[in-house]
């Protein structure tokens, strides 16, 4: 079975050809929901008619997408303290914190989240000396970018590689307790 509608410039082709106006990952995600709802195709075919109606639609689909995404990282964020711990033993942080303590008290300042926080290039330069490395960080002279992968997304079994940053990339041990 062969869909096509198009919408305005747009034309959908989930199940065959390539066209100019959609990307390859594009058909492939319009065939998965294809797949999961079946209705899918009608109704995006519906639109044709009625052009601003598709506009009402996409609204809604990224008004819950946010707000999906946003109940997920609200019941993350407050169990996030007890995936913190690098005692798995006993599995307390130290000073314990819970999530009535101010935020204050957490990131660089405090000495085991600003452990899993360092950047893993630099690992060595905060174990070395963790209390100067953090007041360099809130100081600005140490300034860590959104590119700089923490620790805490590195296995601590494997020697960081600057030439091969994807080894132990991901095997963190918070991965294990998600």
């Amino acid at each position: 079975m062969n869909h096509e509608f198009k919408l305005g410039q747009y034309y959908l082709l989930p199940l065959t050809l390539h066209t100019f106006s959609f990307m390859d990952e594009d058909r492939s995600m319009f065939k998965c929901i294809a797949v999961l709802v079946p209705t899918f195709p009608e109704v995006i075919g519906s639109f044709e008619k009625d052009p601003d109606q598709f506009d009402m639609f996409i609204e809604q689909l990224s008004s819950a997408a946010a707000a999906a995404c946003q109940e997920d990282t609200a019941a993350f964020k407050n169990r996030i303290l007890s995936y913190i711990p690098l005692d798995m033993l006993n599995r307390v942080l130290q000073p314990p914190l819970t999530s009535a303590h101010a935020k204050s008290l957490q990131g660089f300042n405090h000495l085991q989240i600003a452990r899993l926080l360092c950047p893993i290039k630099w690992l060595e330069k905060f174990n070395n000396d963790p209390n100067a490395f953090m007041e360099q960080v809130k100081d600005g002279q140490i300034k860590i970018k959104a590119k700089d992968w923490p620790a805490f997304v590195y296995s601590a079994d494997v020697e960081f590689d600057p030439e091969d940053v994807s080894n132990g990339l991901m095997r963190g041990y918070a991965f294990a307790v998600f």
